[in-house]
C-alpha cells in the first residue's frame, strides 16, 4: 500500500480540488481516523468508491475478518 491517506492533513483540500476537476477518486483506508468532519468532507466531494481494510493486528483476527491465512 501507499499508507493512510485520511491522516493526511491536506486530505480533505485534495478531494476538494479534485471534485473541481470531475476527476472519480476512489481511496483505501482503515477507517480509523475518519471524523464526522472528514466523512461530510468525503461525501460533499462526490468519492466513486471507499475501500475499507479490516485485516487485524493478529493472525487469528484477521483470518476471522478476511478469511485469508496470515
Amino acid at each position: 500500500g501507499y499508507g493512510e491517506p485520511t491522516i493526511n492533513p491536506d486530505f480533505p483540500r485534495w478531494l476538494e480540488a479534485l471534485r473541481e476537476y470531475g476527476v472519480a477518486v476512489d481511496f483505501f483506508t482503515n477507517g480509523m481516523a475518519l471524523t464526522d468532519e472528514l466523512v461530510e468532507t468525503i461525501l460533499d466531494s462526490n468519492v466513486h468508491r471507499i475501500n475499507f481494510s479490516v485485516s487485524g493486528a493478529a493472525p487469528r483476527k484477521s483470518r476471522a475478518a478476511t478469511s485469508i491465512s496470515v
